[in-house]
């Protein structure tokens, strides 16, 4: 919702976007009708902040809670890293590393495959939008495919020895997100995760 708003005020949604210091608020419950608001301002060196807000009250008719923040730009990040190429990468089976959790992933959220975990924390895979989501396409980028790149995560975390009886954990902050071509078209992400202490 954010890098649609922000790149469509760089000059095009079509253009390769970097989105970073994400910061992610108060989880959002998605009702039948959820309204949500997008603020966007670019500043003086182009990039453009964003956030997003809903209403902190299912009615819609509490007060404004920040869900999310961030800076997009209209340019493909030069600094992101990639894995080196290893022979010692270990294929990661994700979704029986979910159930293993005690995590079950209906069809339309199942869009990660040859996940392998690199030196260093690194995890690649390939992901792409299910055939189960594939009825909507009116986004820049589909929900199901942002949380397979979020699943992905999952890969560089199991070098951290997270269980089944460990607490859930969730995202608070994306350093730095590159989208290049058409996101909707899937590819490999590349993603590492690291706990704050």
């Amino acid at each position: 919702l954010a890098a649609s708003a922000a790149a469509v005020a760089l000059g095009g949604a079509d253009r390769a976007t970097t989105l970073t210091n994400l910061e992610l608020g108060d989880i959002l419950a998605l009702g039948e009708h959820t309204e949500i608001t997008t603020s966007v301002t670019i500043d003086d060196d182009g990039a453009a902040q964003f956030a997003v807000y809903s209403s902190g009250d299912p009615s819609g008719r509490g007060a404004m809670v920040l869900r999310a923040s961030g800076v997009v730009t209209g340019a493909p990040s030069d600094g992101i890293e990639s894995p080196p190429p290893s022979e010692s990468a270990a294929p990661v089976d994700l979704y029986e590393l979910f159930r293993t959790a005690g995590l079950a992933h209906g069809p339309a959220f199942a869009g990660v495959t040859e996940g392998m975990l690199h030196e260093d924390g690194w995890a690649s895979a390939r992901v792409a939008l299910p055939v189960a989501a594939l009825q909507d396409q009116h986004y820049r980028m589909h929900p199901a495919l942002i949380d397979a790149c979020f699943q992905a995560l999952a890969i560089s975390g199991s070098r951290l020895g997270l269980d089944s009886d460990d607490e859930a954990v969730l995202a608070a902050r994306v350093e730095r997100m590159a989208i290049f071509g058409d996101p909707q078209r899937g590819g490999q992400v590349l993603a590492r995760i690291e706990l704050d202490e």
